[in-house]
């Protein structure tokens, strides 16, 4: 009987031992002090400004405390509501997640070097670099956003985890550009949209997976920068003209989606007879086909300047140097060509009259 006792005894004072989380009763509150029992010899005091709303509050009510000392200098229990919802929440994220796992989170304040998430009542450390996959400038249109994240670290010690939006948007895409290659291929269309521009072409993103679409591959016609067709953020329908599973890289057509207008050039154009330089043909002249020697005759679009001319082509070809095609031509003399009125050319052997124009040693 008395060794029941003492073991009872020593059970009911083991749990009264600080920084441990016990049940109590509040008994009840005067001004900012909210009196709880314990089962203790004496009772305990909580600061009513630890409650979320103490207005709610009433006599009988069983709530979770953290003892923090067992008598004060007035000779009262010393506890913490606050603190003990902390530990239990702290606890209570131990328990589910694990570093490596996906948490979802608001973030909620910003502070040096980063952004504060809050993951089920628990503060994260977001990191500044871990925003997002590009760097954030401005992280103000973040605040108040619900999120997944990634968990990094978790220090039981200090009570800090630490979390990362842009791991986790990496491994996904990651994931999106393995399922893409496994299914795109040589000759598809695909949507996309333009995510970035250069001298030499534009990349566009095919939901995961970036391709290269070449300058030379945006018009029939001829371009001197991409930006003239193309803005970020466009979207667009391309055509898929290479695979390199190796390399993860894909090439990408904008002009394969539209007829070629050289299919069908030789009937368009036929051999000898006059036309009109159109916007997507090139032509070239050849020196001994103008009506002068030194003119310069270009055929271009009838928007842009130079002088007007009517060539008739001589011979026309449908194979491609990349995307640059030719189509040689004559012009049909306007004027009668000073070498017309030229005398005939010499006879060998026979002497003619004729004037020195320079003499050298």
């Amino acid at each position: 009987m008395y060794d029941a006792m003492a073991a009872a005894l020593d059970q009911t004072m083991n749990q009264f031992t600080a920084g441990s989380i016990i049940k109590g009763t509040i008994s009840g509150i005067k001004g900012n002090e909210v009196f709880v029992d314990i089962g203790y010899k004496s009772e305990g005091v909580v600061p009513a400004n630890e409650f979320a709303d103490a207005t709610l509050i009433k006599a009988g009510d069983v709530i979770d405390v953290l003892l923090e000392q067992l008598e004060s200098d007035s000779g009262m229990v010393v506890l913490s509501k606050s603190r003990a919802d902390d530990k239990l929440r702290w606890d209570a994220v131990l328990a589910k997640y694990t570093e490596g796992g996906v948490v979802t989170g608001t973030i909620r304040s910003k502070v040096r070097g980063g952004l504060i998430v809050s993951v089920d009542g628990v503060d994260a450390f977001l990191p500044g670099s871990q925003v997002d996959v590009t760097p954030v400038h401005d992280p103000d249109p973040y605040l108040g956003t619900t999120c997944e994240f990634k968990v990094i670290k978790i220090s039981n010690e200090r009570r800090n985890i630490i979390v990362s939006r842009r791991e986790l948007i990496e491994e996904r895409m990651a994931d999106k550009k393995r399922e893409l290659l496994g299914t795109i291929e040589k000759g598809q269309q695909r949507h996309g949209r333009v995510k970035n521009i250069t001298d030499f072409g534009a990349f566009v993103d095919l939901d995961g997976l970036d391709g290269l679409l070449h300058i030379t591959d945006m018009s029939w016609g001829r371009i001197k920068h991409p930006s003239e067709m193309l803005k970020v953020g466009q979207e667009l329908d391309v055509i898929i003209l290479d695979v390199d599973m190796d390399r993860e890289r894909v090439s990408l057509g904008l002009k394969q989606a539209t007829p070629n207008p050289w299919d069908n050039i030789g009937g368009t154009f036929p051999v000898g007879s006059p036309c009109a330089a159109r916007w997507s043909i090139w032509c070239l002249t050849a020196r001994s086909s103008r009506s002068s020697p030194a003119s310069k005759v270009w055929c271009t679009s009838p928007s842009s300047p130079g002088p007007s001319v009517w060539p008739a082509p001589l011979t026309c070809s449908t194979s491609a140097m990349r995307s640059t095609w030719w189509c040689s031509a004559s012009t049909p003399p306007t004027r009668r060509s000073r070498w017309a009125s030229a005398r005939p050319k010499p006879i060998r052997g026979t002497r003619c009259r004729t004037a020195t124009r320079s003499a050298a040693a």
